[in-house]
């Protein structure tokens, strides 16, 4: 860890806490003036590019991401020429891509049927909440260093937690939910494919172990394109990495939703998220 902040230090020329005392007056003062920290997007930019997975770095980061919702959220047109940029950013793994890219088919869905933007990025919101708290679940039960299961375990882990977690939110919120769990059921179908593995067969086979095995779940798809421990096999991700790549999907949807507004702009930015990773 004190590594990737050192790395980070030396990009800025400043110490972690400056840069974490930095991003927090950024998300502070745009709440009340937008139109102002929306001149420093180059620098919130490059803060968000030179983030890694360290705690203090994460933290960086999403203050970042808080400082720029704010300002898509009161003044979109102020992101401008950034605006491309700031999102390439927001989904810089292949995971986060294969989130969002669902997560904005479904948006876009539920606003045809008339859920507002501001119904979208508060369920979202709900939805982030709830996930870092059963991410932490996961990380307890499974490993005492931070790690949980890899390959579709702990997407399935999450999917099936969000979707019963669903039916204790109230009103249009609800229905955000479970297109968040439905997201996370396609990381389940991707990581299966990247494994060799049918993803629509893989994910309803763990899906199916997954209603039946006992907690903590820990099966996923092997690099024999079984489904095995991933305890046993030690395919393992630090909880770290997971928070981040699904934490950054949410906000990212949230962030595209709040500047796009419409059914047709969200789709062509899931094509273009599509067509990427192809």
């Amino acid at each position: 860890m004190a590594g990737l902040d050192s790395e980070m230090e030396r990009r800025f020329d400043k110490s972690i806490s400056e840069l974490r005392t930095e991003a927090d007056q950024f998300k502070t003062r745009a709440r009340s003036d937008p139109a102002v920290v929306a001149t420093y997007l180059p620098r919130l930019r490059k803060l968000l590019e030179a983030a890694g997975y360290s705690r203090d770095e994460m933290m960086v980061r999403d203050d970042v991401q808080r400082t720029i919702l704010a300002i898509s959220d009161q003044q979109p047109e102020a992101l401008s020429d950034e605006y491309p940029d700031l999102v390439a950013a927001f989904l810089d793994t292949r995971e986060t891509r294969v989130l969002a890219q669902r997560l904005l088919h479904n948006c876009a869905e539920l606003w045809t049927y008339g859920v507002t933007r501001q119904e979208i990025t508060d369920g979202l919101d709900v939805v982030e909440g709830e996930i870092v708290d059963r991410l932490a679940d996961i990380a307890e039960q499974f490993d005492d260093d931070g790690r949980v299961p890899g390959n579709g375990a702990t997407a399935m882990a999450l999917s099936q937690r969000v979707a019963d977690f669903a039916h204790s939110v109230a009103g249009r919120q609800q229905l955000v939910v479970e297109a968040a769990s439905d997201a996370l059921f396609d990381l389940v179908r991707f990581h299966a494919s990247e494994k060799g593995v049918d993803p629509i067969d893989g994910a309803v086979d763990l899906r199916s172990r997954y209603e039946t095995d006992s907690e903590p779940f820990v099966r996923g798809f092997s690099d024999r394109g079984t489904i095995e421990s991933m305890r046993e096999t030690e395919e393992t991700q630090t909880k770290n990495y997971v928070l981040r790549y699904v934490v950054d999907a949410l906000v990212a949807t949230s962030l595209i939703v709040s500047v796009e507004r419409s059914e047709a702009r969200m789709l062509r930015i899931e094509a273009v998220l599509a067509e990427r990773d192809q």
